[in-house]
């Protein structure tokens, strides 16, 4: 990867997860449109965190439904992901409680958990290419490499 490709990766994670892209992230998007997703991505996750937002997402239940649907593709009407929209709610009421294996108290942490989990970015990348491409990301090894950092769903200790 060139270094101009380097710096436009490396702002947006700056920006959302507070931390520089791990190599692994890195290589997850050789072969895609970096500035165009990276931009993407760092414009949701502004939007996500503005006021504006909240004002239109009012109530926990309305603000974590639309950021786990909007962020993670997740349906919380589906009887598996309702444990996970529980501990939005009750992180946006302001309690210590673990999301997607993190912990969190506030609107903004729920945004920082969702927009750092693996999910997230395979999530938007498959609605770009989507978008851009009329045809959902394909399930190919190439696609796998780039976008499946460590199988779980949530970035590793070791990638932090």
């Amino acid at each position: 990867m060139d270094k101009a490709t380097r710096r436009t990766v490396r702002h947006p994670s700056l920006d959302i997860l507070y931390r520089p892209p791990t190599p692994s992230e890195l290589r997850m998007y050789v072969g895609f449109p970096v500035d165009k997703v990276s931009k993407r991505m760092t414009a949701i996750v502004e939007i996500m965190m503005s006021t504006g937002f909240t004002l239109r997402n009012p109530g926990n239940d309305t603000f974590v439904t639309v950021v786990l649907e909007q962020g993670l593709g997740l349906r919380v009407q589906d009887r598996k992901n309702v444990p996970t929209l529980e501990a939005g709610k009750k992180i946006y009421d302001g309690y210590k409680v673990r999301l997607l294996r993190q912990k969190g108290n506030s609107q903004s942490d729920i945004i920082k958990i969702v927009s750092g989990q693996r999910d997230f970015t395979k999530f938007l990348l498959n609605r770009y290419h989507k978008r851009t491409m009329r045809v959902p990301l394909p399930k190919d090894k190439q696609t796998k490499e780039q976008v499946d950092r460590n199988g779980d769903g949530v970035i590793s200790k070791r990638d932090r």
